[in-house]
């Protein structure tokens, strides 16, 4: 007993001690936390049909009037050999019972459209609107768009004129996928382009008195397929993605980049397994970010990762990781007060099954981990997309379905509810 005595006498011995009882405070605080969160279960309740054509995903905004608008960006009719389409833009209202009213009200040309994305003026910015349409066969394939001589703007710029929207004008770009634009400084609209067919992620500013926008310069990113702005104290970076390898293969990486003295550096690289999207966001001064990772070289069935910006770092930390079957995106909101996570999976291309379930997660503030909540069946799902209107919240999914069978033309909109312990509805408007 002495010699016991003796051993936790010695001052490290003692330093051991206080650290295993600051260790045991800190797992029973951790446990109480995560006990005293009440159990919710959520619900999909299926209220619109949508006919799409190749829907690459969702895009939604409020009009002046208080109306809501949705747009499907459609990849292809699965008719025309140019990759031709209508990218819709649908007027929805509320409908007695929770449902909604969902009404073509205008078609868009695009071709080969992977993105539709809405640009509003930053606050104290006078001007309209942007609507922007991602095009990424408007000039052709990869080698056809590179060796063009005619001029082409495959990213389509559109303002309001009524209740309609027209074509402003377009921005050269080649192969784009995905746009993402975020207010930096003294209002300032930037906006990254992943273009795909030239490998680099350009970089753009908006002049708000010409109403134009200005390429800044570009990021080299073999074979990018999305790029994300984050600002973390107050330090701008660029997380951008690879859907693979510069030498084959999907074993890919996720390069950041830091502005540092006027200048992007490169200051870490994510590992991933054939990345498609990306998806970040600041949530109760946490920064989070999603790497939907779509499939390896022999399987669709790989984890997607979540990311977190750890306070005091400089760099992202792996937080998660999630299974998922071809996970084409991901797309955080916020709903009743809690952080939300909606995964698409697209489902297994290399077998020719598109036939697989897409979910929603929810941030445990707890256990600072993503719970499952709910899944539902899906069809070579692209993307969610939230919303509210009249008092509930909504998510529509994007289905693409199987383009080369012509089947699952058809993606849904539900309203998500959620009952917890005590039989109070969480989250309703």
């Amino acid at each position: 007993q002495r010699g016991c005595m003796g051993r936790f006498s010695s001052p490290f011995a003692v330093m051991a001690l206080a650290l295993l009882l600051v260790a045991l405070s800190f797992t029973v605080s951790l446990a109480s936390e995560a006990s005293s969160s009440p159990k919710c279960e959520a619900t999909l309740t299926k209220v619109a049909d949508i006919p799409t054509e190749g829907n690459s995903g969702f895009e939604s905004w409020y009009e002046d009037s208080g109306d809501l608008r949705l747009i499907a960006a459609s990849l292809w009719d699965m008719v025309s050999p140019d990759m031709s389409s209508g990218s819709w833009i649908y007027n929805v209202t509320s409908a007695p019972k929770g449902g909604l009213n969902v009404v073509p009200l205008q078609r868009l040309a695009s071709k080969g459209a992977t993105q539709a994305h809405m640009i509003a003026p930053p606050m104290g910015m006078s001007g309209r609107s942007m609507l922007l349409i991602n095009n990424h066969m408007q000039c052709g394939g990869r080698e056809e768009a590179k060796k063009s001589m005619t001029p082409c703007g495959p990213t389509s710029i559109y303002v309001q004129n009524g209740p309609l929207w027209e074509e402003y004008k377009s921005i050269k770009t080649l192969g784009p996928l995905k746009a993402e634009h975020m207010v930096i400084g003294k209002g300032v609209l930037w906006m990254v382009v992943t273009e795909n067919f030239s490998d680099e992620v350009s970089i753009w500013n908006f002049n708000s008195e010409k109403y134009e926008w200005t390429k800044q310069g570009s990021l080299a990113v073999s074979g990018v397929s999305d790029a994300v702005l984050s600002i973390v104290d107050q330090s701008l970076f660029v997380t951008t993605c690879s859907k693979q390898h510069p030498n084959g293969g999907r074993s890919s990486s996720c390069p950041v980049f830091a502005l540092l003295e006027s200048a992007f550096h490169q200051i870490q690289n994510l590992p991933s397994t054939g990345a498609v999207d990306l998806d970040a966001f600041e949530f109760e001064g946490e920064h989070f970010l999603f790497v939907a990772n779509e499939r390896s070289d022999k399987d669709h069935r790989v984890d997607s990762h979540i990311h977190k910006f750890l306070k005091g770092a400089t760099m992202w930390t792996l937080n998660q990781t999630i299974p998922t079957e071809g996970a084409r995106a991901g797309h955080f909101f916020v709903k009743g007060g809690d952080l939300w996570l909606g995964i698409a999976n697209f489902g297994d291309m290399l077998k020719g099954k598109v036939e697989s379930e897409s979910n929603l997660w929810k941030y445990n503030k707890g256990t600072k981990q993503f719970d499952k909540m709910v899944e539902v069946d899906s069809f070579g799902a692209t993307g969610w997309h939230g919303f509210e209107l009249g008092g509930h919240y909504y998510v529509a999914l994007a289905n693409q379905g199987h383009l080369t069978a012509k089947k699952y033309q058809t993606s849904y909109v539900y309203r998500l509810d959620e009952k917890c312990e005590g039989g109070a509805g969480k989250g309703e408007l």
